[in-house]
């Protein structure tokens, strides 16, 4: 492109219209000056249509530069010569860059991107990257005028060295973000929480700025946004785009237009917030008259929109008696559907949600069902009552006496503040000339109510059996001695294993019992032991150690070979004891 001499009237029509466009803009377009020229260090192969329009030609190109800050530039129009050492005009402005180039707002919006995520941009930093981007910039702007070579390659071949890297800028190109990854998207939060969400597309902290008002705080920390909720609140977090100090520029003046690298254009992001102000409301049961009273568990609420009467949820007390809930601001009643039996549900609560508490705490009780007796003593023709006869109220339950008294002089007894339950009524002394009335009078004092079930699950007692085998010396454990164990309580086998290496066999989780470990193969050599041995687990975590020991095989002499001929002798010395006995018997018979 440098070393290229003929000027045909194309080129010239084309230089002499740039210049009417440059002549016809503001000079207040202009935002700064600058040199540009060539670092011949950074030098790469392209194949380039000549001046004259007519032919491709091998030239090496290099890298551009401007001398404020040595940072690189790249060249827009191909086919133009660079002057090198050129002092230049920059402007910023997009519509004059559209004037200045004849290319479209979306088109110089692309190479701006091109620049941004080519040479510079993270771990593109090798000169390849550079030369890759300015050949994607003119493939942009001049399609077919040039394409890159090897070194030196004067056959024009066209070289894919670079392809790799068209990919990936282009990649990061069509996928560009100018915004936050969390952008229009909702979160949920608790009035006093801190949310942090990340920013997977890493533009927060270079683009963005935090905001901070009544309702919330959004701190921008790394690519991180930390949300510090202030009271309640619906509604959006606008995060404003920091003045952009960086932005590309365009050059004129170097016989061509140039373009620096530099942030891109952001929009602001929004993202949609939701605080929310936590309930707690304390569900207990007792009696008033006593002031004491007991967490519930299993009490059923269900919360209504107090304006639109609509459902908004069901709240079930857990064992420590508490419901919980997080409500946006508004004002909603509580309203309880079930409670322990025998005791008043509440009536409704209006909760009224402002926003400004982080918690809203509510205690709500349930006090025991009473009742009055009016109980009138009379003769059997109910003519007469019958006052000073003594009577006994008890609970049909537990057979606890709660009352004992005499009717007054009308034969009445005004008993209030009996509680939920059954009672009898039992005469224990009889007025004057009457008979004792040895029935019971039953009667209830009752108010539908939900009856608790409450189940309790025990964990069994658990042992460990440390079992080793040996000889009856017992100084050398015995491996692969197979071993059963058997519950004593039922013969029902529960293991069954050979010793290991070390003739031992550990066995956890032996449940609680009476048990016996038998013998049922002894490693060779040794004679089986036909013992049981018992043991018990009766504690939890419980270690039972137990050794097993095993004599050795003794050779037993062969009694079939006749060393000593035992049965003869024995015969023999039979023989002449029976035949002396008859000897001495004839001799006595001829005296």
């Amino acid at each position: 492109m440098k070393k290229i001499t003929k000027k045909i009237i194309s080129i010239f029509l084309l230089v002499f219209t740039t210049i009417t466009v440059f002549s016809a803009l503001d000079v207040n377009a202009y935002t700064t000056q600058d040199v540009l020229y060539q670092d011949d260090n950074y030098q790469f192969w392209v194949a380039i249509y000549n001046r004259a329009n007519t032919h491709m030609v091998a030239s090496p190109e290099s890298m551009i530069r401007r001398s404020s800050d040595n940072k690189p530039v790249y060249c827009i129009q191909a086919p133009l010569q660079f002057n090198n050492g050129s002092n230049v005009n920059g402007i910023i402005d997009t519509n004059t860059m559209v004037s200045m180039l004849g290319l479209s707002s979306e088109q110089i919006e692309k190479l701006k991107l091109i620049a941004y995520y080519g040479y510079g941009y993270g771990s593109h930093t090798s000169p390849e990257w550079y030369y890759a981007t300015q050949l994607l910039i003119w493939s942009n702007v001049t399609p077919g005028y040039v394409y890159a070579i090897e070194d030196g390659d004067y056959s024009l071949t066209p070289s894919s060295k670079y392809d790799s890297y068209y990919n990936e800028i282009n990649s990061l190109v069509d996928n560009h973000s100018t915004a936050p990854s969390f952008a229009r998207q909702t979160f949920e939060m608790k009035n006093g929480e801190i949310l942090t969400i990340s920013d997977t597309n890493n533009v927060l902290s270079k683009f963005y700025n935090g905001v901070d008002n009544e309702n919330y705080k959004a701190e921008i920390e790394n690519n991180n946004l930390i949300v510090t909720a202030k009271k309640g609140y619906v509604g959006q977090i606008n995060l404003s785009v920091k003045t952009n100090d960086n932005p590309p520029m365009l050059y004129e003046g170097a016989n061509q237009m140039c373009m620096s690298a530099g942030d891109p254009v952001m929009m602001m992001a929004k993202l949609n917030i939701i605080i929310k102000t936590h309930f707690e409301g304390y569900k207990v049961y007792g009696d008033e008259s006593a002031g004491t009273y007991t967490p519930e568990k299993g009490a059923e609420f269900e919360v209504y929109n107090n304006l639109t009467n609509e459902l908004i949820t069901t709240l079930i007390t857990n064992e420590d008696g508490i419901i919980e809930y997080d409500f946006e601001n508004g004002t909603y009643r509580i309203h309880q559907t079930k409670g322990k039996k025998g005791y008043k549900l509440i009536d409704d609560y209006i909760l009224n949600v402002d926003g400004n508490n982080t918690l809203e705490k509510v205690y709500f009780q349930n006090n025991i069902i009473k009742g009055t007796l009016e109980f009138t003593k009379t003769d059997i023709s109910e003519s007469k009552t019958l006052p000073n006869t003594l009577v006994e109220i008890y609970n049909a339950d537990t057979e606890k006496k709660i009352y004992s008294e005499k009717t007054n002089e009308e034969g009445k007894l005004i008993i209030k503040n009996i509680k939920y339950g059954k009672y009898y009524i039992i005469e224990k002394e009889a007025p004057e000339g009457y008979q004792l009335n040895t029935e019971k009078m039953y009667f209830e004092i009752k108010k539908d109510g939900e009856i608790i079930k409450a189940t309790m699950k025990d964990e069994i007692i658990k042992g460990i059996l440390e079992f080793t085998k040996t000889d009856i010396s017992e100084s050398e454990t015995l491996p692969n001695t197979l071993i059963e164990i058997y519950s004593v309580d039922t013969d029902e086998l529960v293991y069954s294993e050979k010793t290991d290496e070390e003739g031992k066999i550990i066995i956890k989780d032996i449940e609680y019992g009476k048990y016996y470990i038998i013998e049922k193969e002894a490693p060779e050599g040794y004679q089986l032991n036909t013992e049981k041995m018992y043991f018990e687990i009766k504690e939890n975590g419980q270690i039972i150690k137990a050794t097993m020991k095993d004599e050795k095989i003794v050779e037993i002499p062969d009694t079939s070979k006749k060393e000593f001929p035992i049965l003869e002798t024995v015969a023999l010395i039979i023989s002449v004891s029976g035949l002396g006995i008859l000897l001495y018997a004839k001799k006595k018979n001829k005296k």
